[in-house]
């Protein structure tokens, strides 16, 4: 698409991009811009107004320069607020936006568009331990700003930098379970009416903190995973089968497991009661949580689904603060939890990663430390023997 307006003024669209731009000559010097609309009225009106501010310009005597020195860092600002204004929002862009911020802006900080080299990707990346997720994210970030450097025709596809092919990864460590004591402690911080019941904080705040012990308990019996996996799950998503409740997971990590069922014991369940019950001020029963009206069960009375990672994260911090536990848990561990309690009631491993939505060489690798913790295991390790003494 092109279209003079004027001589000396015309806009245009490529190929590869919905935005419109402008392109102009003012006192013998040639003006490109992006006119960030794909609206043809807009994009006139904006063309036009773009033209007279640079002849106001003139007139007044300031200086007229061709090219901006475009950087990377004003470009992933950029790629920032469109993950932001992105609908639906999903809480991936969150995990975007803060590599952004935290790794490649402090990175590229300075640097212009000319110097995002398949070199300087190559630097940035070896100077980071990433798992494979992060390192995965980190290209999505990259490709994400590639994309927009060619739709504001600042990089051409042919020109895109290369990522390394050997790039390193960390192994995956798994993380801790919660020690009975400290899980104990911990029941009994968030279900304080300290806590609960604390000066100065929000009715939003106050809701949050209510729901989540619920959440907390939810997590516990059925080692769903936090974040997306556990924020998409709606009323509709609920079923009964045989006398048992299960739950479709349709979000989240579902590569091998694609829209997989858990189960739901009666504990999840009277834990998801008592969320709908502060959500919606309703009195339920069980048979009754299968006909709520359908939304996401986690939402707030206010529409709006709480950082339950982050919650948790303060409380733990306090309770450390406080000398109340010493672990620094992560909400995940409850997750690590429940499959350690089910791989020492004897739960076959191949039903505990169908239940978790884990491959059955995941269970193998990286939860065999609950051996130890097996009585059966304890006594043939230690039968006959005195107790060692270091």
């Amino acid at each position: 698409m092109y279209q003079k307006l004027v001589k000396g003024l015309a806009i245009y669209r490529q190929n590869h991009t919905n935005s419109i731009y402008v392109r102009f000559r003012v006192d013998g010097k040639e003006i490109k811009r992006s006119l960030k609309t794909s609206d043809l009225d807009d994009a006139i009106s904006k063309a036009w107004a773009l033209k007279f501010e640079y002849e106001g310009m003139i007139k007044a005597g300031l200086e007229i320069v061709p090219v901006q020195r475009h950087t990377v860092e004003k470009a992933c600002h950029s790629v920032i607020t469109q993950l932001k204004e992105k609908k639906p929002f999903r809480n991936t862009y969150n995990d975007y936006i803060y590599l952004f911020n935290s790794f490649i802006i402090p990175f590229f900080k300075n640097k212009s568009i000319e110097e995002l080299t398949t070199k300087n990707i190559r630097l940035y990346f070896d100077g980071l331990e990433l798992s494979q997720t992060r390192k995965t994210m980190n290209k999505t970030c990259f490709t994400h700003l590639f994309y927009y450097l060619e739709e504001e025709e600042l990089l051409k596809k042919k020109d895109f930098p290369s990522f390394p092919k050997d790039i390193k990864t960390t192994q995956k460590q798994i993380g801790i379970d919660f020690k009975e004591s400290e899980l104990k402690s911990i029941r009994e911080f968030t279900e304080s009416e300290n806590w609960l019941e604390q000066k100065n904080i929000n009715f939003k705040t106050r809701e949050y903190r209510f729901i989540f012990p619920h959440v907390f308990n939810f997590l516990l019996e059925t080692g769903i995973r936090t974040g997306e996996e556990m924020n998409n799950i709606r009323y509709s998503d609920l079923t009964k089968h045989n006398k048992s409740f299960y739950v479709k997971i349709r979000k989240g990590k579902t590569k091998e497991h694609s829209q997989r069922e858990s189960i739901l014991s009666r504990k999840a369940i009277n834990s998801l009661i008592a969320i709908t019950q502060i959500t919606k001020n309703l009195d339920l029963t069980v048979d009754k949580l299968l006909t709520v009206k359908d939304g996401f069960i986690f939402e707030s009375s206010f529409e709006k689904i709480a950082d339950w990672c982050k919650l948790f994260d303060q409380i733990i911090k306090k309770m450390i603060e406080q000398n109340i536990i010493k672990t620094k848990y992560t909400l995940y561990s409850c997750r690590h939890t429940y499959i350690t309690k089910q791989l020492l009631n004897g739960v076959d491993m191949l039903v505990i990663a169908k239940q978790v939505g884990n491959s059955l060489e995941t269970i193998q690798n990286h939860y065999d430390h609950s051996l130890l913790k097996d009585n059966k295991n304890v006594r043939a390790l230690t039968k006959g023997r005195e107790a060692v003494r270091f």
